[in-house]
């Protein structure tokens, strides 16, 4: 089971730490419904309403915000109409999430701070240590409040393995987490919108001009 997250905005954000909890009974497993390709995932637990897309083939196009959104929304739909056509109770939305998972590939030849360094150009270290070497690796999180307080654009970036031919590559990931003041459904639809595009310009703002560019393809 994944475990709950709450933005709070009445305290210092502290780094995660191992919680215990007592339950009055066994966990309620998290449950995983696949489409026929098993690039749309839906996952449902006790207090998480979860609808992704994962890459299986090299072949498989990324789907644009405006598909996913919209899946979402329908299965939302769908879930809740099922719940109440068995007299279960409409579930109480606490907290909404977005999140882009990136695998940045690491140019031959570098290691992942190099290519970290390269990347991110906030995180080029020092280079004139008395004692201390160049590190060795290097990870990275950091938080923005969005407007409002509706939460808060959390990035993390850690080194990692791609899982076919385990090259090195960069895990970057960004995640708007929070909600908004009203949970009318134009509200909801319009905090989505607005962490997409906090996590693009988001991105933007924290990745190289140049490699954006070169690497990337972006266009000026």
């Amino acid at each position: 089971m994944l475990a709950p997250v709450i933005e709070r905005y009445d305290q210092t954000i502290q780094a995660d730490r191992p919680t215990i909890e007592v339950l009055d009974g066994p966990p309620v497993p998290r449950l995983f419904f696949l489409d026929r390709y098993e690039n749309w995932v839906m996952q449902v637990q006790n207090d998480r309403f979860l609808h992704n897309w994962k890459r299986m083939k090299e072949e498989d196009l990324y789907p644009r915000f405006g598909l996913v959104s919209e899946r979402f929304f329908k299965a939302w739909d769908r879930f809740s109409n099922f719940l109440e056509s068995h007299g279960i109770s409409t579930p109480q939305l606490t907290q909404f999430e977005l999140t882009y998972i990136n695998h940045i590939p690491v140019e031959t030849g570098r290691s992942t701070v190099e290519e970290s360094e390269a990347i991110f150009s906030n995180l080029r270290s020092k280079s004139d240590y008395e004692f201390l070497p160049r590190p060795d690796t290097v990870t990275w999180n950091t938080s923005f409040l969005l407007p409002e307080q509706q939460g808060r654009l959390h990035i993390s970036l850690r080194p990692g393995q791609r899982r076919k031919d385990k090259a090195s590559i960069l895990l970057l990931e960004l995640t708007a987490r929070g909600i908004p003041a009203s949970t009318e459904p134009e509200n909801i639809r319009r905090w989505f919108t607005m962490g997409r595009e906090w996590i693009v310009r988001g991105f933007s703002d924290i990745t190289d001009k140049s490699v954006q560019i070169q690497r990337w393809g972006r266009k000026v």
